[in-house]
């Protein structure tokens, strides 16, 4: 948080900068350059600069609110950081921006933004030594800002720049990599909007530096043609920078990328509630005035009658459109689904007895609950000896599930367990939607001790570390289509 009320401050020292792009001089040049009597350049510099950094600090609180986990906390203070350093980045040479602090943003921002990269969109390094390519990425930057800050007023930094481009051009290799290598189905959904923005800004940042080392009269903007070239590359990375956020926010929306959208149907709802209630209240006091003037009454009581309507009408205006809003947007999540029984319980129950199973039934039951807190999971539901439960992350649920099987082998017991990952609906404590009943289905194919994970998940479970073994691809009962299974390995000694 410190580090985004900083980023925030230095976006709102950096104003006066901007401002100078509409400076007479600069703008006298640019209508020469143009060859017309006005440019809008600056004008159109400064909305599209401030359109983008606005929509990026929404981004980073939305992220910041609903994302308190490590990963969601990196994309967070990348999103602010971007936002407040779109002005170094984006503004012509010739206007030095914030002195150091604004170039420890911009090397801040280039850093974050590579290693979002690396990261998206589940917090895993993949591939994993890509960990050591951020290592020397933040070394990079570091040089960087050294150079900056001690080249004198106007230091060169091409070697860095060109440098700074060849790091970020590995992220999105990385994400076309894990695109076509290692996402499942549901994640490919998920990131194909992505994909359309990152490709923009890569484009975008690769015109602003490539070209001027083979165009050199584009390197200085006191020439028109530099001038120009700084003004169109900038406006062309502004707009690439609110693409990316449009395409993280569409996948949000209709992808259920990083499990937002819940939080937006809420947000949504209680928006439109106040705005309506605002709405009324004012025509209400208004009217209520307008009459008390003309009956010659005192204008406070018809305000507080007015208060008090609107104070009454809060709670049904709310509940219909929270339901309207959930009709046309109802709350989902991505979520990993585990389903967990115990083999043979029928068998078992009849060898044991009654009273013997009830008290193995207790103990079990105590121990899968006991492995569900330990990993974050959240019980859903409970049927004899059968558990459903979801988890924010796939490697949790693995984990958890493999705790489980090892607990219940303690007890003498065998379990099977499926794991999936998909979008669900979520209305209070019930989840629901077909990827419960495939998760579901799943189980059915495991045998004695084994987990099952879906394609969906493998991807997640592959990039953990844990090694999986292909089991063919079956007919789930209910399901339309083939479904590739896959089973977890033993852990090697």
């Amino acid at each position: 948080m410190v580090a985004a009320t900083a980023s925030v401050l230095v976006l709102l020292t950096s104003l006066p900068q901007w401002l100078a792009l509409v400076a007479p001089e600069r703008m006298a040049r640019e209508s020469h350059a143009l060859g017309l009597p006005f440019s809008p350049l600056g004008g159109v510099l400064i909305v599209a600069g401030l359109a983008a950094t606005g929509f990026w600090l929404a981004v980073g609180a939305l992220l910041i609110w609903r994302r308190r986990d490590p990963f969601g906390l990196v994309l967070s203070l990348t999103a602010v950081v971007t936002a407040a350093s779109i002005g170094p980045l984006s503004v012509p040479d010739e206007i030095h921006f914030a002195g150091a602090v604004g170039y420890a943003l911009a090397f801040l921002a280039n850093f974050l933004s590579v290693l979002g990269l690396y990261l998206f969109p589940n917090g895993v390094f993949v591939p994993k030594w890509t960990r050591y390519l951020a290592a020397a990425l933040f070394l990079w930057n570091c040089l960087g800002l050294w150079l900056a800050i001690s080249g004198g007023p106007n230091p060169d930094l091409t070697l860095i720049s060109v440098g700074s481009l060849i790091f970020f051009l590995s992220g999105p290799a990385m994400q076309v990599y894990r695109y076509s290598r290692v996402s499942g189905p549901i994640e490919r959904q998920q990131t194909k909007w992505v994909m359309y923005g990152i490709g923009a800004v890569t484009l975008a940042w690769s015109i602003r530096i490539v070209v001027p080392l083979v165009a050199g009269e584009l390197r200085a903007s006191s020439t028109s043609a530099g001038l120009l070239f700084a003004d169109g590359t900038a406006l062309m990375y502004d707009a690439s920078v609110l693409l990316l956020g449009t395409t993280l926010a569409v996948a949000m929306l209709r992808r259920n990328l990083l499990g937002i959208d819940l939080i937006i149907n809420r947000t949504l709802a209680y928006s439109v509630v106040t705005g309506v209630l605002a709405v009324a209240f004012a025509l209400l006091t208004a009217a209520a005035q307008r009459l008390a003037a003309l009956a010659a009454l005192p204008s406070e009581p018809a305000t507080i009658i007015a208060a008090l309507a609107v104070a009454a009408a809060f709670v049904p205006v709310r509940n219909r459109i929270r339901d309207a809003v959930d009709r046309l947007l109802p709350p989902r999540a991505l979520l990993a689904l585990l389903f967990t029984d115990i083999v043979g319980s029928t068998e078992t129950a009849t060898r044991l007895g009654d009273s013997i199973w009830r008290q193995q039934l207790g103990r079990y039951r105590a121990q899968v609950r006991r492995s569900l807190r330990g990993f974050g999971g959240r019980e859903v539901d409970t049927a004899g000896d059968g558990f459903f439960a979801t988890f924010d992350k796939t490697p949790l649920a693995v984990r958890c599930a493999i705790e489980i099987r090892e607990r219940t082998g303690a007890l003498g017991l065998a379990s099977r367990t499926a794991i999936h990952r998909g979008a669900c609906e979520v209305r209070g404590e019930k989840v629901t939607g077909i990827n419960v009943h495939i998760a579901a289905r799943l189980m059915s194919l495991a045998r004695p001790d084994e987990i099952v994970v879906s394609d969906a998940t493998r991807g997640e479970v592959a990039a953990d570390g844990i090694q999986v073994a292909d089991r063919g691809s079956h007919t789930l009962k209910g399901v339309p289509g083939e479904w590739p299974v896959y089973v977890l390995k033993p852990a090697t000694p």
